[in-house]
């Protein structure tokens, strides 16, 4: 008994590769800041290019020229295998970046095709295909491929004249009752033990579907989940406190808080841990411990740099808000309105002075090693920027928290001459 499948896309693809390649760096770009796995990632994202270009340029020998010698052309095994790549990895990168992906019943019905040119050969069972569920086994019996300047009307009739394929596939119920009624001569035609069916094929659906389904998933946005690990407990009071006699910062507390992961600019190399915040608490104890506590300078640099805190605890928190623009807690960059412009400004600050003269400052644990030929150099030009006498005794970490209170201190001195106000707000 002869049925006949057909395969359509009920949905026209109206973009390019440009297009969904552009979707597919916005993925990659967007989930890479995750915290994901780049080694499974590359690879599955190359392989999602391919299928993008491969299935885009998809034309109606997509099959080859069939299986007359019994064994399906190459480009079968090609599309057959291109597909189950293809498949494999959006359910793969949808688990790595946690997408709600489904695949569409068009899209699965692809899957059957596959099965059918891979596995022929095989018991094959269950495929999933209409009217096969009750039979035993499923083989792939004939790939036609429609000749443009042949006769085509046996194999392909109307309404399926312009499809690219008929694929043959031939049903088996393995019936073993069958030899006892052997004289019912139409017991198999009325019990439909063997049934035959015939799909049909055409390229540019098959392009439809697999774009669109490629589109679709690229579309599917992240499950907000995600971003549960920027959550900071309720306790900024506790580790950011305001009180009259200078305000106290639990720096460790906050490190240990956000040192899983690169946002807040936490990072571990050679075994060394590197962060802003260590130089920020190592310039709050250099003026809690060696100047006056009521002191102008003394109370400004506490402020700014609770200020700061404050709202590098809220951004950090707050995922709508790029890595790159939360809150900064480079000393250079919180006090850059307070340091003074020199000629050498750009080469010490912006190249030299955390590389070579101050290595340890941002460091959780201090150290004294410095370049002394950049040292000398550097203190030379901060005595002339600053018109003072820095001391060569202290460590090269003081050094700098020096530099930056002298550097207040006369910022404070210029905005009192030229405005006579508070410069404390």
């Amino acid at each position: 008994m002869l049925k006949s499948i057909q395969i359509r896309s009920s949905k026209q693809f109206h973009g390019n590769v440009k297009e969904l390649s552009a979707k597919l760096n916005s993925n990659v770009s967007n989930n890479h800041k995750i915290g994901t796995y780049s080694n499974s990632e590359g690879p599955l994202s190359w392989i999602l290019r391919g299928a993008i270009k491969y299935f885009y340029h998809l034309d109606s020998n997509f099959l080859g020229e069939g299986n007359a010698t019994g064994i399906p052309a190459m480009q079968a095994d090609h599309f057959a295998n291109n597909y189950y790549r293809l498949a494999n990895t959006l359910k793969y990168l949808a688990n790595l970046w946690h997408k709600d992906y489904v695949p569409s019943k068009e899209f699965k019905s692809l899957e059957q095709i596959r099965t059918l040119i891979v596995h022929s050969g095989e018991n094959i069972s269950q495929i999933g295909l209409p009217n096969t569920d009750e039979y035993k086994d499923t083989q792939l019996w004939q790939i036609i491929k429609r000749k443009s300047n042949g006769p085509s009307s046996l194999w392909f009739p109307e309404p399926y004249a312009d499809a690219d394929y008929q694929i043959e596939i031939s049903s088996d119920k393995h019936d073993k009752s069958a030899l006892r009624h052997q004289s019912e001569v139409d017991y198999n035609l009325k019990n439909e033990t063997f049934r035959d069916q015939s799909i049909y094929l055409w390229a540019a659906d098959i392009r439809n579907i697999v774009l669109n389904e490629i589109d679709t998933f690229l579309d599917v946005k992240n499950r907000s989940t995600i971003k549960s690990s920027h959550v900071l407990p309720e306790i900024k009071d506790r580790v950011i406190q305001k009180s009259g006699n200078g305000n106290k910062i639990n720096f460790e507390k906050i490190f240990e808080l956000i040192s899983h992961d690169c946002r807040g600019g936490a990072l571990i190399e050679n075994d060394e841990i590197h962060w802003n915040g260590f130089g920020l608490e190592r310039l709050k104890k250099f003026i809690d411990t060696s100047k006056n506590s009521g002191s102008a300078a003394v109370l400004f640099i506490n402020d700014r740099i609770t200020k700061a805190m404050e709202r590098f605890w809220e951004e950090y928190k707050d995922d709508s808000i790029e890595d790159d623009e939360i809150q900064s807690l480079d000393v250079l960059t919180i006090f850059s309105d307070c340091l003074p412009n020199f000629e050498e400004k750009n080469y010490f600050e912006g190249e030299k002075l955390f590389l070579y003269i101050a290595p340890a400052f941002d460091l959780k644990n201090s150290s004294d090693d410095t370049d002394i030929d950049y040292l000398l150099k550097f203190v030379s030009a901060i005595n002339r920027a600053l018109n003072t006498r820095f001391n060569l005794e202290q460590s090269v970490d003081s050094l700098v928290c020096d530099y930056i209170y002298q550097s207040v201190v006369l910022h404070l001195k210029r905005i009192k001459q030229d405005n006579n106000v508070n410069p404390i707000k």
